[in-house]
């Protein structure tokens, strides 16, 4: 603020800089510079109107007119000034304003084009980003998708090798639970064949035995009615010159002498066997006979033959010549054992129709095929999962040797029930047990080597060569081709091969041919 007890009439009031606004000067300054100067005159005023009877100076009366003067003159200045910077401030304010306003509008379009820039571009870089943030989620669930496929294929082909070998173990135990039965079953039909065998071996010496015991029982009886006849008139002569037939005592019983009376003597004979012969043969066992010993039974029974003695042979002068003669006489007949030679075979014909035949065939090769069939497309399955593994890592390695190898042991099983099989047929037909044949059965090996040349052949097709797709497309069809076509009719072959050998050297073996 200015000081009016410094300023001088004429003299420019000295405006002090007032702070600017939006409008013009800050008018709550303006309004405080006025108020000021206001208040400085009337400070003057006051300091006058308290002295009213002092003396005043000429000059300083003067003075104070001219000061009063003065002030309206600067009173009247300030007003004008306080106009003027009034006008002049809302001159710099209407003009500030139009000047912001267009700034500001100016602005506001550089702000709204900016703004339409920055959209723009935000717009086109989300959408960039969009699209870069679709093509890698699009990546990643494609990857993700690939791995889950092949952590699934991984799965189900460890799955499937894990089911395979535990079904190809079971396979295994079951085939040979099932060639052991047929070996036990062999063993005991062999057994039975040997005991059955034994057994008529041995009948047949029985009833030999038998026959030569009647036989030497005839003799025997034989010569007991010519010792009859021979001693019947000895023992009349006895009587006559005795007059009866006194048996002697035995050293247990001694009794008074029995006179036998002479009517009663006709034809009276008394045999005394040997002392301890009765009870050694009653003692003896009889002989065991086996199948392999029907000679030594039939030599046991051969012995010397002797002539009997008549009723022209000597009479003895004393009772124990008498007895000894007659213990001789009693003696049994030898007799010559002929050994029982086996007939000359004769070749039954076993008379069958075509259609019996068709029937007995299937009977019994239905069951056979059937199993091999689904034991063989199992294995086939393997066989390609094997051959699919080695074109994915590119490290196939799978020829004809290592296919027959692992294929080999269930052909071998397939021929031999199938041979196994002609076998029973043939004993169906002849109606009783058969010896089995010796027999060599070759090996098979055309089923390996048809199926590598199958699908090693699909494989290296026009378009297929270094296509892993197609390579496995068309491997994976011809292993189909083979379940669905092939196998059947080779295992059928094959078997019906080996059943028809086996009912042949059967029926050859037992002498039997058959008729249609």
């Amino acid at each position: 603020m200015s000081d009016l007890s410094v300023w001088e009439p004429g003299e420019e009031p000295k405006i002090p800089p007032f702070p600017s606004a939006f409008l013009g000067y800050q008018r709550k300054a303006v309004d405080r510079y006025i108020k000021d100067l206001l208040e400085s005159n009337n400070r003057g005023s006051q300091v006058l109107e308290l002295a009213p009877g002092a003396i005043v100076p000429s000059e300083h009366l003067n003075r104070y007119q001219d000061l009063g003067r003065e002030i309206g003159e600067l009173l009247s200045a300030v007003q004008q000034t306080a106009i003027r910077i009034r006008e002049q401030a809302e001159l710099d304010a209407a003009n500030w304003r139009g000047e912001a306003t267009i700034e500001v509008q100016k602005r506001i379009a550089e702000a709204q084009a900016t703004a339409e820039d920055l959209r723009g571009a935000a717009w086109e870089v989300s959408t960039q980003m969009i699209a870069q943030i679709q093509e890698m989620e699009a990546e990643a669930y494609r990857t993700i998708r690939k791995h889950s496929q092949e952590v699934i294929a991984e799965v189900e082909n460890q799955s499937h090798r894990i089911r395979e070998d535990a079904r190809r173990r079971a396979e295994g135990i079951r085939s040979n639970a099932h060639v052991e039965s047929l070996e036990v079953e062999e063993r005991t039909r062999t057994l039975c064949d040997q005991m059955i065998e034994s057994a008529e071996q041995q009948v047949s010496a029985i009833q030999e035995r038998v026959l030569a015991l009647e036989r030497h029982r005839d003799q025997l009886l034989e010569e007991i009615g010519g010792i009859r006849s021979g001693v019947a008139p000895i023992g009349v002569k006895l009587v006559d010159q005795t007059g009866g037939f006194i048996y002697p005592p035995t050293p247990a019983e001694e009794g008074p002498e029995h006179v036998t009376p002479q009517h009663e003597m006709s034809g009276l004979v008394k045999v005394i066997s040997p002392v301890g012969e009765s009870e050694e043969d009653s003692s003896q066992d009889p002989p065991e006979e086996t199948a392999t010993e029907p000679e030594a039974a039939a030599s046991e029974e051969r012995v010397e033959e002797e002539p009997a003695d008549d009723a022209g042979s000597p009479v003895p002068h004393n009772f124990d010549d008498l007895f000894a003669s007659l213990r001789g006489n009693s003696a049994p007949a030898p007799q010559q054992v002929v050994q029982r030679q086996d007939a000359p075979r004769r070749r039954v014909t076993v008379k069958m129709g075509e259609d019996e035949a068709i029937e007995l065939q299937e009977a019994m090769l239905l069951p056979i095929s059937n199993q091999y069939v689904r034991l063989f497309k199992r294995l086939l399955t393997e066989e390609q999962n094997r051959v699919l593994e080695g074109i994915r890592t590119g490290q196939l390695d799978w020829d004809e040797g290592e296919v027959d190898n692992r294929l080999r042991s269930h052909l071998e099983m397939l021929v031999d029930q199938s041979w196994q099989a002609g076998h029973s047929a043939a004993e169906r037909m002849a109606g009783r047990r058969i010896p089995k044949p010796g027999s060599v059965l070759e090996e098979e090996p055309g089923f390996a080597s048809r199926l590598v040349a199958d699908v090693s052949g699909a494989m290296d097709l026009e378009g297929a060569d270094g296509d892993v797709t197609q390579k496995s497309l068309m491997a994976s069809r011809m292993f189909r081709v083979w379940r669905s076509e092939k196998l059947e009719r080779h295992l059928q072959e094959l078997s019906e091969k080996y059943y028809e050998r086996g009912l042949g050297e059967s029926l050859e073996t037992a002498g039997v041919s058959s008729t249609d």
